[in-house]
């Protein structure tokens, strides 16, 4: 007979492979055999169905599924808390950033130790809260949120967040040599966060100056990646006009400063600046650089290069590079 361990594996491959309305059809199915007993004795099933949320995107569904899961006497650890939050972040894209907001409130309650009474405000918990709150938060949840309200838009929002990260506002698991909880500091991935939502070109100057200046601490010392530099490329080209000049000097500066050699989607970044631009000489000369490094261009980078020449009318040169492309 199926265990609680073959209904887990069942219900995360669902996930994996986007099933979402299989793994409640199962979820049903268990509740109305006897296999429901496995949801009130393993965290394992509750957690395949807290990721499947999380896949689809549907924050609603992964907080009444953690409602439930609490109800049933089974305490959420961290990386069910993050599959609430990471559920909560993909369906900011499509709120007007109440998702978010919400994801910054349960967030801080996991921290608290609070999560039974984000659930249940006002009312008693069903379990009768004899589940232990000893969950704690990473920098994993904390970027997720961040990510919330990157995907709203709400540059300011998530610009404050991060400020409150960098301070140490928030704390991880206990530190069992010195019996206090350690702060979380941004990583990477953080920065690249408000990057990707950052609207100024000047801002995105900001931001790489500060994550320079993390060296100084070797503690909270972050490096920018090529993911970095495309995202911080981007804000220029997203800016209305398009600054091709902070652009060019980002990606002469990713390898004097840190030592980053431009990848495709820096070059590709800076390209689709010139053509916003409508500076086809620069997107030309791009494309040319990009080939005499070593790097491949890939479709992206030729489109840009090839839409700049198009708005001139230069034929000789589009066809050029249809034909680099063919080759390519």
């Amino acid at each position: 007979q199926p265990n609680e361990h073959t209904y887990a594996s069942l219900l995360h491959a669902c996930a994996n492979a986007g099933q979402y309305r299989v793994v409640f059809t199962i979820l049903d199915e268990m509740r109305k055999s006897e296999s429901g007993k496995f949801l009130s004795c393993s965290n394992q099933i509750w957690s395949a169905i807290l990721r499947a949320c999380a896949t689809a995107g549907d924050g609603a569904m992964a907080m009444e599924i953690m409602k439930q899961m609490i109800q049933s006497a089974i305490y959420p650890n961290t990386l069910d808390c993050n599959s609430v939050l990471a559920a909560l972040a993909k369906e900011s894209c499509e709120t007007d950033g109440t998702a978010a907001v919400v994801a910054l409130d349960f967030l801080e309650h996991v921290q608290m130790g609070r999560v039974v009474s984000f659930f249940f405000k006002n009312e008693e918990c069903p379990s009768g809260g004899v589940v232990t709150e000893d969950v704690s938060i990473d920098i994993i949840s904390v970027n997720t949120v961040l990510k919330a309200y990157a995907n709203s838009g709400d540059y300011m929002g998530t610009k404050l967040l991060l400020e409150r990260l960098r301070r140490g506002e928030f704390v991880g698991a206990l530190n069992a040599n010195t019996g206090k909880r350690f702060a979380i500091h941004p990583d990477i991935i953080s920065y690249n966060t408000l990057l990707s939502v950052c609207p100024n070109p000047q801002d995105a100057i900001d931001i790489m100056n500060e994550i320079r200046m993390s060296r100084k601490n070797r503690y909270t010392a972050v490096k920018p990646t090529t993911v970095t530099y495309a995202n911080a490329i981007s804000v220029c080209r997203r800016f209305n006009p398009p600054d091709l000049e902070t652009a060019l000097k980002l990606l002469k500066e990713a390898d004097q400063k840190d030592g980053i050699t431009p990848n495709v989607y820096m070059y590709s970044a800076v390209t689709w600046t010139a053509e916003k631009c409508g500076d086809a000489k620069t997107a030309w000369d791009l494309l040319m650089s990009m080939k005499a490094n070593g790097c491949d261009p890939n479709i992206v980078a030729y489109n840009g290069v090839i839409s700049a020449l198009s708005s001139q009318g230069r034929l000789q040169q589009v066809c050029q590079i249809l034909d680099m492309a063919k080759k390519n």
